[in-house]
């Protein structure tokens, strides 16, 4: 295995020791809280469906793949009728349909959490969501929250989202650097596969289209998905975070998903290949999967 493709493996391993550190330490922070995994291309973390008096299912514990230094505790929902204001727009407190009102946020690497031993690394994580939960309470009661927060999500609705149980282990190890890096090799990965996919589209077919998965089902995995008129499904590849060494490919079959064949990137190397090279070795797996040519 050259260098980079054991960096990208020891990486994803470093990931998944993260979130069960994670887990761990929102546990015992929080004791009471009733919590869920919630996961997608852009975001992969943990929800809180309740505790104390936080509104329901609007507070959450996660990493932005694409700002991965940064571990954030944070109130967001949909919100398309809301207006924003452009104190609003120009701080990302609101973003497109969504509201974020409330950010508490630490840095992986200027607070040296990859320096701590274990032990440390999770008193780290412990203290940090033990403060920002308390930060979020205070947040919640305030009279700035009640002037800025439209009613319906003032108390959140218990109701409305549906819990995904908890997959990830309750064990791990240290947190190595590699986390850092895995998440630009996913990057590097699905930046140079989309262009790809964007060949077997027409263009100026909006029924036709590649995107990022976006359920928040998608805990503990990151894709693409195809939807084309040449096939009759919509097609997806993914990474899993507990078989890192694949991107796999599949369609719907009845209710699931089935997973219809594999690239392996440690037997082939991937990381350590030339870009070109690594395009040639992408093409060639998405013309087997569908049947295309390039």
């Amino acid at each position: 295995m050259g260098a980079k493709t054991d960096t990208y493996i020891r990486g994803m391993g470093a990931i998944n020791h993260f979130y069960s550190m994670l887990y761990s330490a929102m546990r015992e922070a929080i004791p009471d809280a009733q919590i869920s995994q919630s996961g997608a291309y852009v975001w992969q973390g943990f929800l809180i469906d309740s505790y104390k008096e936080l509104a329901y299912s609007q507070f959450s514990c996660q990493i932005y793949p694409g700002i991965y230094r940064f571990l954030i505790f944070q109130e967001s929902y949909l919100d398309d009728k809301r207006k924003a204001t452009d104190f609003e727009i120009q701080h990302g407190i609101m973003q497109g349909r969504y509201y974020y009102p409330f950010s508490y946020r630490t840095d992986l690497i200027w607070t040296r959490f990859f320096d701590f031993n274990k032990g440390e690394q999770f008193s780290f994580l412990k203290n940090f969501v033990a403060s920002a939960a308390e930060m979020a309470l205070l947040w919640q009661k305030s009279e700035a929250r009640a002037k800025v927060t439209r009613m319906e999500f003032l108390q959140g609705e218990a109701d409305k989202h549906i819990s995904v149980p908890v997959t990830v282990r309750n064990r791990y190890e240290k947190v190595g650097g590699e986390f850092l890096q895995a998440w630009e090799f996913q990057r590097s990965l699905f930046d140079r596969l989309d262009p790809i996919l964007r060949q077997i589209i027409d263009k100026e077919n909006d029924d036709e289209w590649v995107r990022p998965n976006a359920s928040v089902y998608h805990f503990g995995q990151r894709g693409l998905r195809l939807k084309s008129k040449m096939f009759d499904q919509t097609s997806r590849w993914s990474l899993f975070f507990d078989e890192p060494e694949k991107l796999k490919f599949h369609r719907p079959k009845g209710r699931d998903w089935e997973r219809n064949n594999s690239y392996h990137l440690v037997e082939h190397n991937y990381f350590d290949l030339s870009p070109d090279e690594q395009t040639k070795q992408l093409k060639d797996f998405v013309q087997a999967c569908l049947g295309v040519t390039f």
